[in-house]
């Protein structure tokens, strides 16, 4: 249970620069996060809504170091990115360092293929009111998986727009202390959005 007398106090510097290399653009962050509380465990929703960088002892340090790069927003035919990002996490007298997000990405088309471990929001919940459902949720550590679909609502065609889809075909890797060894992860979705250019959409998967 959390102590309703916990006090917080949350820093949170984020220094990113970019590097324009003719058409991409890689961008480099550091991060710094600091949690002091009173109580017996840090505040529920601050641990539990983070993809678990935050602890949940009452008082911690977070540093964060990466890089990056992210499709181009111009539409091609080809496109790549990745990005690599280490987080050195200090609680309860230990420090513990390893990769929070490291994946490779490339899109064909509108076909998208992903290799790694990164942070996602999978599903039609409200990922400012919910830290997701029962299978993705935002407050375990990204899982490493290899993801091949569309993963952008992509119009079909013939329907002018007002049709659209997403899905696309998962299988990941469980790396956390769990008591069942080799357990893997497969994991299918397909999505349709309808309205188009229209005042309401509605969308359901």
């Amino acid at each position: 249970m959390v102590n309703c007398k916990i006090v917080v106090c949350v820093v949170l510097l984020l220094l990113p620069f970019a590097a324009e290399a003719q058409k991409d653009t890689l961008k480099y962050e550091v991060g710094f996060t600091g949690v002091g509380s009173t109580g017996t465990y840090a505040p529920f929703w601050l641990q539990s809504d983070n993809y678990g960088q935050i602890s949940s002892s009452p008082n911690s340090v977070n540093v964060n170091m990466g890089f990056s790069k992210d499709f181009n927003k111009k539409s091609a035919v080809f496109d790549y990115g990745f990005k690599a990002d280490v987080l050195l996490k200090t609680y309860d007298n230990k420090t513990k360092a390893y990769f929070h997000e490291a994946y490779l990405k490339a899109r064909f088309s509108v076909l998208d293929l992903i290799v790694g471990a990164r942070e996602e929001h999978l599903g039609t919940q409200d990922s400012s009111l919910s830290c997701g459902g029962f299978l993705f949720s935002k407050n375990a550590r990204p899982m490493p998986k290899i993801t091949l679909g569309i993963e952008r609502f992509t119009p079909v065609p013939f329907t002018k727009g007002y049709l659209e889809v997403k899905g696309a075909v998962a299988h990941g890797w469980f790396t956390d202390n769990i008591a069942v060894t080799n357990l893997l992860l497969h994991h299918k979705y397909i999505y349709f959005r309808v309205g188009g250019g229209c005042p309401f959409i509605f969308s359901m998967g």
